[in-house]
């Protein structure tokens, strides 16, 4: 489940924002 998350939310940044991807996936597994 976490996986499709982070995917889903990969393809609407466009993988280019890794700050506020790490943000996110602290904010999902915390």
């Amino acid at each position: 489940m976490l996986t499709v998350l982070e995917a889903d939310v990969q393809v609407k940044i466009g993988i280019d924002a890794p700050s506020e991807l790490s943000i996110v996936r602290t904010g999902l597994v915390d």
